[in-house]
């Protein structure tokens, strides 16, 4: 599964075939959070693809440790 931060990079991965999700930007609500932990798989790779600024760090951070606990493998 490949997590990104914006609606443009969700597209152009589905457009590729890859399964992927967005939480709409850097600002992740605790139901968005859910809704991802809900579309991970046990054991399941998780890429994070974030925007490169400080907001997509945090981003990256939040997901990270919230996709990890649901039992998937972050990178």
């Amino acid at each position: 599964l490949v997590v990104v931060e914006g609606v443009v990079d969700f597209v152009l991965a589905a457009q590729c075939g890859i399964r992927c999700a967005t939480t709409l930007g850097a600002a992740t609500t605790n139901k968005a959070i859910e809704e991802l932990r809900a579309l991970v798989r046990s054991g399941e790779r998780v890429l994070l693809i974030p925007d490169r600024d400080h907001a997509g760090e945090t981003w990256t951070s939040t997901l990270a440790v919230a996709l990890t606990e649901a039992g998937a493998t972050v990178e």
